[in-house]
């Protein structure tokens, strides 16, 4: 028998789903821009995991200062290698944590996994605060169909160009969140870890239902932005006036806004993921935008815990979206970090994954039993104790079935991992969400495909309803109370979804 293979309940092979490592890595090569020098490589002890080479992330206790911990570091790291001696640099440590520390060196992603086999004794001056040790460096990718945005449309004249993604947003964007925010003071925050926003390329002052206190014919434009009017969150950011950049911050100039500015030119995946959750809570909400994801859409597992790190320092977060994820096997760093939030009362809602991350074309049940590759971080995390994880799925509709039976499965699912489905268009996919009638323009309105998508659509209800309800309401309270039932619908948990597409909120006024 195949090494990817195994016999199901009625004797006959079944093909295991292997995750294309290689391929991924290929692409990553390809499609680097100039001057991005990273390496990519499977993980030595995961194979359905990409990981950044000769990197790896510790979570330390009360780390001495930087040239102390090299030296401390560096002996840990080669006391578990017999024949090499490794030269460890401290390649950057989290904005808002100093103890969250990405060491480098030349194959250091072969050293120590992550089961804790990296012991520590007190003479070293050093210690972990999780079991796991040094953890991997784990690429998250945005699974979706890279569908272009709409042609920008500038016919009103007043949009300022776009520009340098290295350099803050102008004090005009600035006031327009700042209005927006100040409206708003009292809407709910959601944090979206994503490729960042582009506010010019969504036309917010194109929606035909802006908010009553939007006063007609004025200037102020509807950029549902978070605003921080107050000092910088950690001590060691610069002005972090509407989110932060994580991935390029050391770009900017020092002191200045590193703005989330999303140039994901192909996708504008974090753009279309704030534009949907906007609509769904008819911009009665403030938008975080917290840059974790490259102009590629790869996010890296140390700019999502600094981000992580960065949430954890407010007080007003109440709804992270993380349309991403890896396959393969979990990642204690970040199963502590997501007590953290669950402690703090902070829910993430994580996407499902889709039909063709292996290449098959055919959606997968993630979670499989005795298939390990089917895992998908984090949205396998919605079952543990401890965690506050809504994982969402696409599903399609059968407009020739009565409205409770007509859903299908699309994207990937699991009756145990997958709490709801939204329900897409009969091809599965979703209307564009940067502009409300591109054909009025004379555009070409792509459809969206992904489970990214659907986890939008959903978070945005689910701040919704923690506004309106109570932050301390229930996973099975949330669920409920904005779902229904489909006894057909076996891939999901309870045959739970909702409709995308579904009356618009009223604005508050």
């Amino acid at each position: 028998m195949k090494p990817n293979e195994e016999n199901d309940k009625k004797g006959q092979k079944k093909s295991l789903p292997i995750f294309p490592t290689g391929k991924v890595i290929a692409f990553l090569k390809k499609t680097a821009a100039k001057g991005d020098n990273r390496t990519f490589a499977i993980d030595p002890f995961d194979r359905q995991r990409v990981v950044v080479a000769n990197q790896k992330i510790v979570l330390l206790k009360n780390p001495p200062e930087t040239d102390d911990l090299v030296i401390k570091c560096q002996r840990l790291v080669n006391k578990q290698i017999e024949e090499a001696k490794l030269n460890v640099r401290v390649l950057r440590r989290s904005p808002c944590n100093p103890e969250l520390v990405l060491l480098e060196a030349d194959g250091l992603h072969f050293v120590v996994n992550e089961t804790g086999s990296f012991q520590v004794t007190p003479a070293d001056g050093l210690d972990w605060q999780t079991p796991e040790g040094l953890a991997s460096n784990v690429v998250h990718l945005h699974p979706d169909q890279q569908t272009p945005p709409p042609t920008r449309d500038d016919d009103d004249g007043t949009l300022p160009p776009v520009r340098d993604p290295f350099q803050p947003l102008t004090e005009y964007w600035l006031e327009k969140a700042r209005q927006h925010n100040d409206s708003f003071s009292g809407a709910p925050v959601v944090a979206i870890f994503d490729s960042g926003i582009d506010v010019i390329v969504y036309h917010w002052n194109r929606e035909p239902n802006l908010p009553a206190r939007y006063p007609a014919g004025s200037d102020v434009r509807a950029c549902p932005l978070w605003y921080n009017n107050k000092p910088p969150t950690c001590t060691t950011l610069g002005t972090d006036r509407v989110g932060w950049n994580f991935v390029n911050y050391q770009r900017f100039a020092p002191g200045t806004c590193a703005d989330p500015f999303d140039d994901n030119a192909n996708a504008k995946h974090g753009t279309r993921i704030a534009a949907i959750i906007a609509k769904e809570t008819a911009w009665n909400v403030r938008i975080m935008s917290l840059k974790t994801h490259d102009y590629r859409g790869v996010g890296e597992h140390f700019d999502i815990f600094c981000a992580l790190e960065y949430v954890l320092h407010r007080s007003d977060v109440r709804v992270i979206n993380a349309s991403w994820g890896h396959y393969g096997a979990s990642i204690p760093l970040m199963e502590t970090y997501l007590c953290k939030l669950a402690d703090n009362n902070i829910w993430l809602i994580a996407s499902a994954g889709n039909r063709n991350d292996f290449g098959t074309g055919t959606p997968t049940q993630i979670g499989e039993p005795g298939v390990p590759a089917s895992f998908h971080y984090p949205a396998c995390y919605s079952t543990r104790p401890g965690m506050k994880v809504i994982t969402v799925t696409t599903v399609s509709k059968d407009p020739s079935l009565p409205a409770e039976r007509r859903q299908n499965r699309f994207e990937n699912y699991s009756n145990v991992f997958v709490d709801v489905a939204v329900a897409a268009g009969d091809d599965g996919k979703f209307a564009e969400s940067l502009g409300t009638n591109p054909a009025a323009a004379g555009l070409m309105a792509p459809r969206l495909s992904g489970s990214s998508y659907a986890t939008a659509y959903f978070t945005g209800r689910v701040a919704f309803h923690l506004f309106n309800r109570g932050a301390d309401s229930q996973k099975s309270d949330i669920v409920n109370a904005l779902t229904r039932i489909d006894p057909n619908l076996g891939d999901v948990l309870g045959g739970r979804y909702c409709e995308a597409e579904r009356p618009a909120l009223a604005p508050a006024g």
